[in-house]
């Protein structure tokens, strides 16, 4: 069962959406069980992030892979202790009013993200900007090995050709792979 459920905080009352229970089909009632109450922990807390103005924990977690950073590298570029950023998109934990500037900063500036990269020694460039162009099932449940394996070799390949892509001034990542040259729109 999902409902919608309202929050008493700091003399305002929020609308929490889809908070989960579970109900019993013999007796009918109503349970929070494990996994739901941390879902529902992480919609309270999102919604009381929201009405004090900061980032909820889908938008850090949105910024954080955005600039391709694991939890532990968000955390060295920004602080906070190895397991900030965990506990933060878990909704376990509120960021500081100065975290969420820092991460809002972080996200707008090209100079704060090149300032906060130099300093902790991490790649901390432009955000990763992807265009599907053709959705394509590499692995069909009905798939043979060899077809598995040739479309793992051709993903590893095009792995392998990114890793040496430039940008250009034309709109287009340029790949030279030593067979053919691979365009893919970044942005």
């Amino acid at each position: 069962m999902v409902r919608d459920k309202k929050l008493s905080y700091e003399g305002a009352t929020l609308l929490v959406p889809g908070v989960e229970a579970s109900v019993c089909s013999v007796c009918e009632e109503r349970v929070v069980l494990p996994e739901q109450a941390r879902r529902n922990d992480r919609r309270y807390a999102d919604a009381r992030r929201a009405h004090d103005g900061l980032l909820t924990s889908e938008e850090i977690e949105g910024w954080r892979t955005r600039f391709g950073l694991t939890q532990q590298q968000a955390a060295q570029l920004l602080g906070g202790g190895a397991n900030a950023f965990s506990k933060y998109e878990r909704g376990e934990v509120t960021q500081s009013r100065s975290m969420d500037l820092l991460i809002r900063a972080s996200s707008e500036i090209e100079e704060v993200r090149v300032f906060l990269g130099q300093r902790a020694s991490l790649a901390f460039g432009p955000p990763q900007v992807w265009e599907t162009v053709k959705e394509v099932d590499v692995a069909p449940a009905r798939s043979t090995p060899k077809k598995r394996e040739s479309a793992e070799v051709v993903l590893l390949k095009v792995k392998k050709a990114l890793s040496s892509a430039q940008a250009t001034n034309d709109g287009k990542w340029h790949v030279d792979d030593g067979e053919a040259e691979l365009r893919l729109k970044y942005g």
